[in-house]
């Protein structure tokens, strides 16, 4: 898994995540985008141990396979990073 965050979501980030989601190599894997605003966004930084309170979207990367399938490992991990 990899997250990211993402100040906003302008036409050239758009295009990169459906880039990345077209390339996806397995129904195992998934992209998920988290819309973070609002009264969590409005809470100081140093309030919290999360630290990134303003508003932003974070995507998470998440790659699974097989075990058994050293090919699916390889695939996984390369479209992960």
């Amino acid at each position: 898994m990899d997250a990211y965050n993402i100040a906003r979501l302008s036409d050239d980030v758009i295009g990169l995540i459906v880039d990345c989601a077209v390339r996806c190599p397995s129904d195992r894997n998934c992209l998920m985008l988290h819309d973070f605003h609002g009264a969590a966004a409005r809470i100081p930084e140093d309030s919290t141990s999360f630290s990134v309170r303003r508003d932003h979207f974070s995507m998470q990367i998440v790659s699974t396979w097989n075990p058994r399938e050293p090919e699916d490992e390889k695939k996984g991990r390369q479209w992960t990073a």
